[in-house]
């Protein structure tokens, strides 16, 4: 039987996994059939791994200098809060910060709500 991660622990493989532009590293902290909403406005922005691998899989190999700094993290039970800095973002390489909150359960990403005022 295979141990389960606190969820803060699969959110930070996750970050490693996105540092590192590891596709399949990042997808295999996500559910199968994870979903990721702009919390600003309220849209779904991907849905399951078939989704999320042809919208990272751009991004990490747009992007060479891809870096995601963790200002802050916040976990209450199974939901992390992170305030995150983005670098290096396609080929002008540009910056965004933004929060996110993941929803953890059975050591897998379900659900995560971007809150990116630049949208």
């Amino acid at each position: 039987m295979r141990a389960t991660l606190l969820p803060e622990a699969v959110v930070s493989r996750q970050v490693e996994a996105y540092n590192e532009r590891d596709l399949e590293g990042f997808l295999s902290t996500y559910a199968e059939d994870a979903q990721i909403f702009d919390a600003v406005t309220g849209g779904r922005m991907m849905n399951g791994h078939q989704d999320m691998s042809l919208r990272y899989s751009a991004l990490f190999g747009g992007s060479p200098r891809l870096h995601a700094e963790i200002a802050q993290r916040t976990t209450l039970g199974r939901f992390v809060v992170d305030l995150e800095r983005v670098a290096g973002i396609g080929p002008d390489g540009r910056s965004i910060e933004s929060i996110a909150v993941y929803e953890v359960l059975d050591g897998l990403i379900r659900k995560v709500w971007f809150f990116d005022p630049s949208n």
